[in-house]
């Protein structure tokens, strides 16, 4: 009999020791995960920008070394930013382009359009590092998965071309063929407005090469990606072609808005916390704010003061 109710005993407490949570409890446990979440997320979502902006950072003073490695290896003549469509025919020889650094063959040269922007022509001084070129894992993952079904199969080519992670100052570096640069009219009425050659440069540690952009990718209705080859400064050259530009002035808000078309602010992006990230030619990399990046002392080899502007 005294062993039957420490049995008794012992399934009652083992039944206590079972008990679930209660419903107040439940509501309590699930307040503090939400509570740590609300505290959490904000951190590591801040870390992961801080994270993205250190790899610009890396990427595009990479960047910024190549284009001075280039114009070492040139005689200290600088990579025009887009070149006259004459310069990049299949029948001329100014520029040899490939996209294999290991097969120099006709099969493998690049022409036209697609070597008309910067990317591909500097692209043996990045070693052909894709993931330096266009940072952003979802746009590089566009560029090559690209195909338009045609036996060139140069999609993927063409955005590579088009959608750099970073915008090159071209109307005032190494020159513009469809700001200006290369016609000699509009040198008559601008004067050199844009440097050509690296013994050129007055302030190196000022004068910015290549930013953080954005663009709109073709054929795909409006879709802004976070790469485009070019750049448009505070005072923007308009778009040419064998003619003369005008200059005009950004006519834009204080504070960036990315719902705005990317032509807005010239093609750069503030995509780090309300800042970009650029660099100079003495390859220092530093990220800049909108009210930073519209002094055109930054731009313009020339430049005297903030506003100052091809006259």
């Amino acid at each position: 009999m005294r062993n039957s109710n420490r049995h008794i005993s012992c399934q009652h407490f083992a039944a206590c020791g079972r008990r679930g949570f209660t419903l107040i409890e439940l509501l309590v446990v699930i307040a503090v995960i939400a509570l740590l979440m609300g505290i959490l997320l904000p951190t590591l979502a801040s870390a992961r920008r801080t994270a993205q902006a250190a790899k610009e950072l890396v990427g595009v003073k990479q960047l910024g070394t190549a284009y001075t490695l280039y114009a070492q290896d040139n005689k200290s003549a600088l990579l025009p930013g887009y070149l006259r469509g004459s310069w990049a025919r299949a029948d001329r020889r100014k520029f040899m382009v490939y996209d294999n650094p290991n097969n120099a063959s006709e099969e493998s040269r690049l022409t036209g359009s697609v070597i008309r922007p910067y990317p591909w022509r500097l692209m043996p001084y990045m070693n052909y590092a894709y993931p330096s070129v266009i940072v952003d894992k979802a746009l590089l993952a566009t560029a090559q998965s690209a195909s338009d079904g045609k036996k060139d199969g140069r999609a993927f080519h063409r955005v590579m071309a088009r959608h750099p992670s970073f915008g090159l100052n071209s109307t005032y570096v190494g020159g513009d063929a469809h700001r200006g640069a290369y016609y000699a009219p509009s040198l008559a009425r601008w004067g050199a407005f844009y440097v050509t050659r690296l013994d050129q440069v007055i302030f190196p540690s000022r004068l910015m090469v290549f930013a953080s952009s954005r663009g709109v990718l073709r054929d795909s209705g409006g879709q802004k990606v976070p790469g485009y080859h070019r750049l448009d400064g505070p005072w923007r050259a308009t778009p040419t072609s064998n003619s003369v530009p005008a200059f005009v002035k950004w006519n834009a808000p204080s504070r960036f808005d990315a719902d705005l078309p990317t032509t807005t602010y010239g093609h750069l992006d503030f995509r780090h916390d309300g800042k970009t990230v650029a660099v100079s030619f003495d390859t220092h990399a530093e990220r800049l704010s909108l009210e930073q990046m519209g002094d055109m002392t930054r731009w313009a080899n020339k430049a005297t003061d903030r506003d100052w502007h091809p006259r």
